[in-house]
């Protein structure tokens, strides 16, 4: 049995550029496997999105969004809740995201790995 996402949309958050590159990537992908996205940024300069609804037809969504004080930033919330039901019976995915952390005696170094 195949697997084939026809129409996906990806809305993300990305406060700091990491989940819009996480974003963008999966868009990439996707496109190469021949489905058709919607990218969606929520915030910045498209703080307006959130207000109407963006799901359309899709048949699969995948949110990404960076973890602030254990939980999703509230353009996420508000986003799902714009919806008015438009996304009850789809799939989705979720893809929260969080920084891995060291400490060094010179304080804190951060790191990322591709």
């Amino acid at each position: 049995m195949s697997f084939r996402l026809e129409h996906v949309q990806i809305v993300f958050f990305s406060g700091t550029g990491g989940s819009k590159r996480i974003a963008v990537t999966f868009r990439d992908e996707l496109l190469k496997w021949g489905s058709v996205v919607n990218l969606v940024e929520l915030g910045g300069s498209c703080k307006d999105q959130i207000h109407e609804p963006t799901s359309g037809n899709a048949d699969f969504y995948i949110l990404i969004f960076p973890v602030y004080a254990f939980d999703a930033p509230g353009l996420i919330y508000r986003w799902i809740e714009a919806q008015k039901g438009d996304l009850s019976g789809k799939e989705a995915a979720v893809i929260s995201m969080t920084v891995a952390k060291r400490w060094r005696r010179k304080g804190l170094l951060l790191f990322m790995t591709e």
